[in-house]
């Protein structure tokens, strides 16, 4: 699995899929999402702040 930080507003693309209990694989998935975050948001989202 790869992972990155997404901490700037704007368009991306998030991929995705599942594997189930024997193993299967399914087809990715993309979806297109828009962001437009506040800089909380973006620090919690990155790692750069601890929420608890």
């Amino acid at each position: 699995m790869r992972l990155r930080c997404i901490d700037q507003d704007g368009r991306d693309t998030l991929g995705y899929r599942s594997t189930d209990i024997a193993g299967n694989v399914e087809t990715l998935k993309t979806v297109n999402i828009q962001l437009a975050m506040t800089q909380i948001i973006r620090g919690m989202l990155c790692g750069k702040i601890n929420v608890r």
